[in-house]
């Protein structure tokens, strides 16, 4: 609900151990990929600005959201970004519009990297988000590789 419009957008889990080391812009990935440190106190951001060495104030936030387990990418560059191979799920937030066609456009790229889609939804009696399969990517990748098996000689 946070960064998604009141529980309108999605949010992406990523699988970075399915990322080739190998691949420079891969590795400068993994190595610039930061835990969020959580903290009663407000960053000092205008002397962060001036050091320039120093980008706490990016990979800082109050103490309350510290149940997110918040890890950030910081890019320097429009070339940085995580393949998306590495998605591992696909979650709709609550109030997802399923109508809409970029959904469309979601799910034939969840179902070419057999990625799983959840929808989120309120639970009855918690205050929490229960989870709910829409789209079981690694039961259709398991089909696809049985019926390619059966067909071989």
């Amino acid at each position: 609900s946070y960064y998604a419009n009141s529980h309108k957008g999605v949010c992406l889990e990523f699988d970075l151990s399915k990322l080739d080391v190998k691949q420079p812009l891969n590795r400068k990935i993994l190595n610039n990929l930061t835990k969020v440190h959580y903290s009663p106190i407000r960053s000092d951001l205008q002397h962060t600005i001036q050091d320039q060495q120093n980008f706490n104030f990016l990979i800082s936030k109050a103490d309350v959201w510290a149940h997110e387990h918040e890890w950030r990418l910081i890019c320097d560059t429009e070339e940085e970004y995580l393949p998306f191979d590495c998605v591992s799920k696909v979650f709709l937030g609550v109030n997802f519009d399923e109508n809409m066609k970029s959904y469309r456009e979601l799910e034939k790229l969840c179902n070419r990297y057999f990625i799983d889609i959840d929808r989120c939804k309120l639970s009855r009696d918690r205050f929490t988000i229960e989870f709910e399969s829409v789209y079981d990517g690694r039961w259709v990748q398991y089909l696809e590789k049985k019926k390619a098996y059966a067909g071989t000689p």
